[in-house]
């Protein structure tokens, strides 16, 4: 071989190695770089979205008389009760007390005042403690209250905690006999075992609650 081809072959092949030897800086220079997103499904779907999950439907009561609330006796201190054209207004300053007793129109007018007597300490208990007989479908729970609609009350027990009542809402329905539907959180529906004269004395007023019988 002569040495001017010799010289040519050994300059193709130290361009050749150059070569390679680039491609594989820049193979390894791209592999440490950080990645882009962009294009990839993470950039899409931009930063992380809430999760939201639908409650789960609360099971129907495992037995007859299960206690659908329950406040202790010994914390309760008043009682809201609102009927479609008055209310109920019962507090005590402490647990034990004596309840003060205020009915008023619906727009807020005084009817009546009064201490409450022992009719009415028997009936928030039972407020307190409503027990079911058993659970209504959602769709028939709604439309038995909207069947009833006039007559809808609204109750809430008060305690001396620092967190707010449980607001139900009951209706005396015009089944035989009739009976008291409550509806828990505006979607669990349950047929109780609450008196359909509780609600009566109720609404009666000071007349029915300053009563000890």
């Amino acid at each position: 071989m002569s040495l001017a081809r010799f010289q040519r072959t050994a300059l193709v092949l130290t361009v050749a190695a150059a070569t390679v030897g680039a491609m594989v800086l820049w193979i390894r220079t791209r592999s440490a770089a950080p990645r882009e997103s962009h294009g990839s499904a993470l950039h899409e779907l931009g930063p992380p979205q809430p999760q939201f999950v639908t409650p789960e439907v609360e099971p129907k009561p495992v037995s007859y008389g299960l206690e659908i609330s329950a406040t202790a006796d010994e914390i309760i201190i008043g009682l809201d009760f609102n009927l479609p054209d008055r209310r109920l207004t019962a507090r005590r300053p402490r647990p034990r007390g004596a309840y003060s007793v205020k009915v008023t129109d619906a727009s807020g007018k005084t009817l009546e005042r009064c201490k409450g007597g022992l009719v009415f300490e028997n009936a928030i208990h039972d407020l307190a403690h409503v027990r079911a007989k058993y659970a209504l479908e959602p769709e028939l729970g709604a439309r038995v209250f909207a069947n009833h609609a006039s007559r809808v009350a609204e109750f809430t027990v008060v305690d001396n905690t620092q967190v707010d009542g449980v607001t139900y809402r009951g209706v005396v329905t015009d089944g035989v006999p009739p009976s008291v539907t409550v509806v828990k959180y505006d979607r669990y529906f349950y047929d109780t075992l609450l008196s359909v004269e509780l609600f009566a004395k109720l609404a009666l007023g000071c007349s029915a609650l300053s009563r000890d019988h």
